[in-house]
């Protein structure tokens, strides 16, 4: 049999490779060592047990290098009888030139033997092979191969010298294959025993053979008992023992079994069921006690090959079992408190169906208590394999340890799940009846509470759960609850098993219990879709129904009612049925989740037409009860676009029109919610009015041929019967388009001819001024606003929004330039441009910081919002400018762990950009744009007065105009000049404290104009003076010249009349006279110039107040230069 498996594995082309699965099984190793026979150092292992299988060891680094010749002797250890390494200096050179060949003979030797080629085996024996030829890869030796493969290999081997007791890298020696494939002649072989016997043994195991091999068994008993080592074994090899680099290695490696860690190979031999190993090593004093790393002794592994795909014989196993106990095994597992969670031989014997070995080890006081390596007992592996007469055996027999106040058959699993549990659930009747008549405890409760009445339940098999509520109707058991809370008649339900709910209600189960959450049965029912069991629960009792069929859950369970749980799971027959039962089709929920909903709210919510047309022809009102928040069920529709429910209700008269409850703000209407959630709503809505559009025949030319138009969709049902009204949808008539639309066009109109006048005025100056685009672009784009309303296609565009949205703009700008012209407050306005117009230039000026800051934001926040693009990273800078940082939002839990490679740097970079630019760059902006309020604010009452300078100029071009007053008649003409107010002359009264004038000029302005007035007047007054002294001195000077020339005339007649004397006389008359006259002309000239220098003084006053103006006004002048120079 082995051999047979061994010729498989040896014949497989090592090309194709292996399983994977063979990398990941490993020998079942145990951490403590129960005995401490071996001295060499042992790794800690993973608590798992198992047979040697022929399977790759997966190679582990936690495995410690042992030296091997480190050993210590130990009692029943593995004795060290591998030779020392060679000395290459005690070979002569032509051996060491004959290495290679050798090798090549040492691998050609370990293939033969793997082939069975006994002749070559010879030949190459003879031809110079080493017999202790070795695979370099894991220490595997000729003797291990021939151990295992059989034959006169071994034999061969042992007779050319070769080592019988040599260990491999994990510690196995021949004797263990030689065990493990059952080849009882190589035991024999490798025990030293005499040919003359090792012929016996090998033919017939006799009593006397086995007699004579006691004989000797002190000579064999340490090679009998030799265990298997741990670890990994590392020795040096001699040269001319190894294998050349051609030998396949691994195919050695894989056709080796991995043996347990302390096994000797009498355990070899007994889970494996060779009897005729068993016997011999028996026989050979082998010691059936010594235990394994896992506690393990020979009979507590025998069988145990059968879980590694091993083929058992059950009577062999039997006589094994018979022989060890014999032999006065006492088994460390098969006991109450023993070693647990491995695979017995009791276990072994169930899997096989051995009814003798099952015998033999309840006889010799096994105990079934204990668990394999899947947590089951024997009795549970009788039940999985629906064994019924080893379980009658084990659940009958009669233990000595058995607890008088529990059957035996009530041990649990490692689930915590009895024998009946387990036949319950695998649905086995024989073994639920075997386990009901072994007295069976139907109360007893698994792991999770579940008892064998709950399983039964839950399978649905009639005829166990008839069985089982035989006895616990008995005790009284039919209502118990598993930790969920469930009854045995809640299984049946939540399984769908109608007949078994039917007959536990008959053997008297309550339909009241309830689950946590005030679930009951119907809930249940309902919520699964269970028609069947829903009737079953309905017609067993009247009176209980009635309470019951409209009771809800808690708000933590949804606050339902049955109905609630079919309609909201789409079980039409269930509602249908619900309904025929007297169920509540008002019936609301809880407040909370579900908003106090009816059955039709939750249809709405679900969508599910075919159930809300059932419960609309059960009750077509309740097409008008509102839920909590005054929603109608086609408001619930019509928020979850719920279309096919629309319909329906539409269908049924729902009111579009109908209001929800709320503050009038948040109240909306059904089309409200249709038309702002549905895709699509016009479509859907032109649909559904269309269905309602309907003919009686395809031919119009039929005189029988009737169109119907049903309007009743749009007629509420409602007891108000109130019209729907979209008035107030409508836009009053004074906000028609059509009547604006003129209305702008006129004041386009308008506007146009007064620039035109303005063109003709200002000329080039006029396309200079910002004032005049932002004009050209407000009425350019109002422009195309009244047309583009009229035109569908433009009315829907988004760019017509834009475009109302920059004309509004540009026409309130336009306003403010407006307000500049005002007296009081446009200097604010122009101040206002000039601050605007520093602030723009140092923002260009500073552009490439600010856009240097946009892009590394950008970059180090990996685009995100608000930095996902450069415009929008601009924006958000600009923003951050004005001190709006949002560090929190920026830097928070979920940016920083995005972030964490970069968050540094990213702070860095914000630390600079709030001292550069949030501290630097916004104090340098504010302070250079408003650094002198008073310059700001003179100059923008010289900018003021400029402008209205500049309007009272073309208002005067405009209206002398040569071109108009060509135009325009001259009684039109005539008219509008006399209609000027123009005021030409101001009259001040300073007696008259309150005359409007007073107020019009500026106190400082009136009082200079009253002191030049007064000074005037003055000046006025001296020069009437002077002219009335010069008149009186013409008027004295023409008396005097005519005097003087009438003395001429009466001095020639004297002259002609008198003698020479009397002319002197005359003569020094006159020239007194003349000397007086000069005496008075000289006291006359005297006066006139007092009078000169008393008139001089004002006017000189005058002229020097005059001139202290005019420099003022001059330094005036040159200051407001100075500050537009340094302003522009």
């Amino acid at each position: 049999m082995c051999t047979k498996s061994l010729s498989v594995l040896f014949s497989k082309d090592v090309e194709e490779g292996y399983p994977e699965e063979r990398d990941n099984l490993q020998p079942l190793l145990s951490i403590n060592n129960f005995h401490g026979e071996s001295s060499r150092p042992q790794p800690d292992r993973p608590q798992q047990l198992g047979v040697p299988n022929k399977m790759e060891r997966s190679s582990s680094s936690d495995i410690p290098e042992l030296n091997f010749y480190d050993q210590s002797s130990s009692v029943a250890s593995t004795p060290d009888l591998t030779p020392a390494a060679d000395n290459e200096d005690l070979w002569p050179k032509k051996w060491r030139r004959s290495d290679r060949r050798l090798n090549r003979l040492n691998t050609e030797l370990l293939e033969a033997i793997e082939n069975h080629e006994i002749e070559e085996i010879e030949r190459l024996l003879k031809d110079g092979a080493n017999s202790n030829a070795t695979c370099r890869l894991d220490l595997v030796s000729a003797c291990h191969l021939a151990a295992l493969t059989g034959g006169d290999a071994l034999s061969l081997l042992l007779k050319f010298g070769a080592e019988k007791n040599r260990l491999d890298r994990l510690g196995r020696t021949p004797l263990h294959l030689a065990a493990f494939a059952g080849n009882a002649r190589q035991v024999a072989i490798l025990l030293d025993l005499p040919e003359e016997m090792q012929n016996r043994v090998d033919s017939d195991m006799s009593s006397d053979a086995e007699e004579d091999v006691k004989k000797i068994s002190q000579l064999t008993k340490v090679m009998a008992n030799v265990r298997s080592d741990l670890g990994e074994i590392r020795m040096p090899l001699p040269k001319n023992w190894i294998d050349n680099i051609d030998h396949d290695c691994r195919d050695i490696k894989c056709t080796l079994p991995l043996l347990q860690p302390g096994w000797t190979p009498l355990h070899v031999a007994t889970s494996c069921v060779h009897v005729h190993c068993t016997r011999l090593l028996l026989a050979a004093g082998a010691d059936p006690n010594i235990c394994d790393e896992a506690g393990r002794n020979a009979l507590d592994v025998a069988g145990l090959g059968y879980y590694f795909d091993q083929q058992i014989n059950a009577k062999h196993f039997t006589t094994i079992l018979q022989m060890l106990l014999k032999a006065g095994v006492i088994p460390n597992t098969m006991k109450p408190n023993g070693l647990n969670n491995l695979d017995t031989p009791l276990h072994t014997a169930v899997e096989l169906e051995s009814i003798e070995s099952i015998n033999v080890l309840l006889q010799s006081a096994a105990s079934v208590k204990c668990l394999n390596s899947a947590g089951k007992t024997p009795l549970h592996v009788c039940v999985k394999k629906e064994l019924e007469v080893p379980l009658q055996i084990l659940a009958n027999y009669s233990y000595k340890d058995a607890d008088p106040f529990m059957a035996m058959v009530d041990v649990k699993d490692n689930e915590g799940h009895t024998v009946l549990q387990a036949a319950v659930e695998a649905a086995w009747v024989p073994g639920v009846c075997i386990a009901l008549e072994a007295g069976a405890d139907v109360t007893m409760k698994a792991n999770d509470g579940e008892t064998p009445i709950h399983s039964a339940a839950a399978l649905g098999n009639l005829d166990v759960l008839t069985e089982i509520l035989s006895v616990a109707k008995q005790k009284d058991f039919i209502d118990c609850q598993n930790e969920e809370g469930e009854t045995p008649l809640f299984k049946s339900i939540i399984h769908g098993h109608h007949e078994c709910v039917a007959t536990m209600l008959q053997e008297g189960a309550s339909i009241k219990i309830t689950l946590p959450g005030d679930v009951n049965v119907f809930h249940v029912a309902a919520e699964n879709g269970l028609l069947e069991i829903l009737k079953i629960l309905l017609e067993f009792d009247d009176d209980i129904t009635k309470v019951m069929i409209n009771s809800l859950t808690s708000s933590d369970r949804l606050g339902y009612g049955p109905i609630h749980f079919a309609v909201f799971n789409n079980h039409v027959l269930c509602v249908k049925l619900l309904l025929s039962k007297n169920a509540d089709v008002r019936l609301r929920t809880t407040n909370a989740p579900a908003k106090s909903s009816t059955p039709l709210h939750i249809a709405a919510l679900k969508n599910h037409a075919e159930v809300a047309k059932v419960i609309l022809r059960f009750d077509k009102t309740t097409i008008h009860e509102v839920n909590c928040m005054g929603w109608f069920p086609l408001h619930t529709a019509s928020h979850h676009g719920n279309r096919e429910v629309i319909n329906l209700l539409l269908q049924e008269g729902a009111d579009l029109s109908g209001y929800t409850d709320g503050p009038k703000k948040t109240r909306r209407t059904a089309i409200d919610m249709i038309i702002n959630t549905l895709s699509k709503p016009t479509e859907f809505l032109e649909d559904v009015f269309d269905s309602y559009i309907s003919t009686n025949c395809l031919s119009f030319q039929d005189s029988s041929c009737e169109i119907k138009i049903d309007y009743r969709i749009l007629m509420p049902t409602t007891c108000e019967i109130e019209q729907m009204k979209d008035t107030e949808r409508i836009a009053p008539f004074w906000l028609n388009p059509n009547i604006w639309g003129y209305i702008v066009y006129a004041t386009i109109f308008l506007i146009l001819c007064q620039e035109l006048l303005y063109m003709n005025v200002k000329s080039n100056r006029y396309f200079l001024q910002v004032e005049t685009w932002v004009k050209f672009g407000s009425i350019g784009l109002a422009t195309i606003l009244p047309p583009a309303i009229l035109i569908t296609p433009w009315s829907s565009a988004e760019w017509l929004r834009h475009v109302a949205t920059l004309a509004l703009l540009l026409s309130w700008l336009q306003l403010m330039f407006l307000l500049s012209r005002f007296p009081n407050g446009g200097y604010y306005v122009l101040m206002f441009g000039k601050v605007a117009s520093n602030v723009i230039r140092i923002l260009f000026t500073f552009a490439f910081l600010i856009i240097g800051f946009t892009l590394s934001f950008m970059i180090q926040f990996h685009s995100h919002i608000p930095f996902e693009d450069p415009w929008a990273a601009l924006v958000k800078t600009m923003v951050m400018l004005t001190s709006e940082f949002e560090y929190e939002a920026l830097f928070d839990e979920e940016h920083s762990k995005e972030f964490a490679n970069s968050l540094i740097i990213v702070r860095v970079i914000f630390l600079i950009f709030l001292i550069l630019a949030g501290i630097v760059l916004m104090n340098l902006l504010v302070g250079v744009a408003v650094n002198d309020i008073n310059d700001l604010e003179i100059l923008g009452n010289v900018r003021r007065l400029a402008k209205q300078v500049e309007f009272l100029s073309i208002l005067d071009s405009l209206f002398y105009n040569k071109f108009f007053s060509k135009i325009l008649p001259d009684n039109v003409s005539r008219q509008i000049r006399n209609k000027r107010k123009v005021i030409g002359i101001i009259v001040l009264y300073p007696g008259k404290p309150r005359w409007k004038n007073n107020k019009v000029l500026p106190n400082h302005i009136r009082d200079a104009i009253m002191n030049v007035a007064q000074a005037q007047q003055k000046q006025i007054e001296d020069e009437l003076g002077m002219k009335m002294f010069n008149r009186k001195l013409n008027e004295m000077y023409e008396i005097i010249t005519k005097k003087d020339d009438q003395q001429k005339e009466k001095s020639q007649l004297d002259k002609t009349e008198n003698a020479p004397g009397r002319t002197k006389v005359r003569h020094e008359e006159i020239i007194k006279r003349l000397n007086n006259l000069n005496d008075d002309m000289t006291e006359m000239k005297c006066q006139m110039c007092t009078f000169a220098e008393d008139s001089k003084s004002p006017v000189e006053k005058i002229n020097i107040k005059l001139d202290q103006m005019s420099l003022e006004i001059d330094e005036i002048k040159q200051f407001l230069m100075r500050l537009e120079k340094k302003l522009g």
